[in-house]
């Protein structure tokens, strides 16, 4: 008999992202969030997010993939890479001087 399957610490994540690339990205959004506050680390929950965000771009969802660059930059401040793509989602939202800022 095999050994039973050890859960996997990202399955929470997974959840929310295959709600995302159904499109259900409200509720991905939501799902994250409440995984991130479940004691997950922070920067797991950051590439979750990012990943949610490039999801929500590919499918034309602007202002979700901007909320999902929010989040995961209040997660991880020191990540540059974050910065950049939330800069360009503002730029794409016509957000200008919010993407100078960023």
């Amino acid at each position: 008999m095999s050994p039973r399957p050890q859960p996997s610490s990202d399955a929470p994540f997974d959840a929310a992202l295959a709600l995302a690339r159904a499109g259900r990205f409200d509720e991905a959004l939501a799902a994250l969030r409440r995984a991130a506050g479940a004691g997950s680390r922070h920067a797991d929950a950051a590439l979750a997010f990012a990943e949610l965000a490039r999801t929500a771009e590919e499918s034309g969802a602007a202002r979700h993939a901007l909320e999902a660059l929010d989040a995961a930059t209040a997660l991880a401040p020191g990540y540059a890479d974050l910065h950049y793509r939330r800069g360009c989602a503002l730029i794409t939202a016509q957000r200008h001087a919010d993407a100078r800022a960023a």
